[in-house]
């Protein structure tokens, strides 16, 4: 039978806030049948409809731009009415179901309860199978279109000559139950990805969605896909802030990792790390380029820091150590030094969340590369060497399960987190494994303890602090035989 969907929404709900790696408007979706129309009413959004022509190209989806200042959302059904001549569902965009949605053999009601007044309910549903009946009776079309509007009592609702249905679900206007939304939904095998602003990354079928509130992000992701042909998923489309590829087959190798497969990535890796010829003008780009990312960027960012979570270069003293002063061991490294890499094909974000391993045909595949590299877009190698380094000793897991602690109290700071044997072995072998190879152990040392320090204002309290304690002591460790 022919039926349509209209959802609506007031504007006050974040219809792309992230639920377990997918966003509230494809968990609503997931509720209807996939030939089902879809009307979404709601005023222009054109970050939606990008991720509905992604996501969903294939389904009957039309976006109808209703919603003004002073119009309700009862307004917005009636405007929808034109497209609503036959059965139909009313779907209030505040709630997000986990109850099979009933079929449309007769009208009914569905409402959740209050869970500290159980005797009002708040209409979340209403399916509406004699649409001619619906359309003509005016006084019951706004008796229900009100009630999306205001909570009401339970009565009331059984009172109606609808069937009425009691529905389990959240109300995705209140904070608390988007959060126990985000556990009700996370499955065990469920990506690990850390939240970044401006940016979230959606798992829709066989579909990987990347999102980011930058255009010229999305334009640098797609180029440089091109220029990592082979190495990174060929993407399938592309909006302007948004892009998207099929998902790679395997799993990240933080899942798995061990002393056989960190060796083949290795060797891997060596022959993706192609070295690159430059001339002299691109030489001193490159060179222009690596001293901004490396330098600028981190003084920048740990000034930032500073200013964000009302501190100052006063941690003295780290896990009972006593430690010269940030700025002290900054001022001691040789930036000339540190900034001439070696130009090459590189990720550019290659920690282990980004590399994943078809285990059934032995290859890797990459994921999340970064888009640019300065002005020259050189990429230099140090920079995957030492990126590489941080999933050997912070992985995303442990971020993901809050298996750590950090505290600063005036000048000490305090950090403990959780690490498994296996990276701290790959740790040792890999350092070995650089000097073997021809690489300077102690650069890499170097730029990934500038990672952490820059990365420390990108977060939250108290994971900041244990990256910034972390950073400091990896440079004091790497700086141990200059003077400080």
């Amino acid at each position: 039978m022919r039926q349509k969907i209209l959802i609506i929404d007031d504007e006050k709900t974040a219809l792309l806030t992230n639920i377990d790696n997918k966003p509230v408007l494809a968990r609503i979706l997931e509720n209807f049948p996939k030939e089902a129309e879809i009307i979404i009413a709601l005023a222009s959004n054109k970050t939606l409809e990008e991720f509905v022509s992604l996501a969903y190209p294939e389904r009957k989806i039309k976006f109808l731009d209703v919603l003004c200042q002073g119009k309700s959302l009862a307004d917005n059904i009636i405007a929808a009415k034109p497209y609503l001549q036959c059965p139909f569902v009313i779907c209030s965009a505040k709630f997000l179901m986990h109850d099979a949605i009933p079929k449309l053999t007769c009208n009914w009601i569905g409402y959740t309860r209050i869970n500290d007044n159980p005797a009002l309910g708040n209409v979340c549903l209403v399916g509406i199978n004699d649409y001619a009946g619906f359309w003509r009776s005016s006084h019951t079309r706004s008796k229900i279109l009100s009630y999306f509007d205001v909570k009401v009592e339970i009565q009331s609702i059984f009172r109606m000559r609808m069937g009425a249905i009691p529905f389990s679900g959240f109300d995705l206007e209140d904070e608390k139950d988007i959060e126990t939304a985000k556990k009700f939904y996370i499955t065990p095998d469920s990506p690990n990805v850390l939240p970044k602003q401006d940016e979230e990354i959606w798992f829709i079928e066989d579909k990987v969605i990347k999102f980011h509130q930058d255009s010229e992000f999305i334009t640098g992701r797609i180029q440089r896909a091109l220029e990592l042909k082979g190495y990174v998923p060929d993407t399938t489309g592309h909006t302007t802030h948004m892009y998207s590829y099929s998902y790679v087959d395997g799993v990240p190798i933080s899942r798995n990792i061990s002393f056989p497969l960190f060796g083949k990535l290795l060797d891997f890796l060596k022959t993706f790390w192609e070295e690159r010829e430059l001339t002299n003008e691109e030489s001193n780009s490159f060179h222009d380029d690596c001293y901004t990312l490396y330098k600028t960027k981190t003084l920048d960012r740990v000034d930032a820091f500073y200013k964000k979570f009302n501190r100052c270069d006063n941690a003295g003293k780290i896990n009972g150590i006593c430690y010269p002063s940030l700025d002290k061991m900054l001022n001691t490294i040789d930036w000339n030094s540190l900034t001439h890499g070696i130009p090459g094909r590189a990720h550019g974000d290659l920690h282990f969340e980004n590399i994943i391993y078809n285990e059934s045909d032995a290859t890797f595949k990459f994921i999340d590369w970064r888009q640019n590299f300065g002005r020259s877009n050189i990429f230099d190698v140090y920079y995957d060497l030492s990126k590489l380094v941080h999933g050997l000793v912070i992985s995303h897991e442990v971020i993901a399960k809050e298996a750590y602690a950090a505290t600063w109290i005036n000048n000490e700071l305090k950090y403990d987190f959780y690490r498994k044997q296996i990276l701290v072995d790959c740790e040792q072998y890999y350092f070995a494994w650089l000097e073997k190879n021809g690489y300077d152990a102690k650069k890499v040392k170097k730029i990934i303890s500038l990672f952490f320090l820059s990365c420390a204002v990108l977060h939250h309290e108290p994971y900041c602090f244990l990256l910034y304690g972390l950073g400091k002591k990896l440079l004091y460790d790497a700086l141990k035989n200059e003077e400080v």
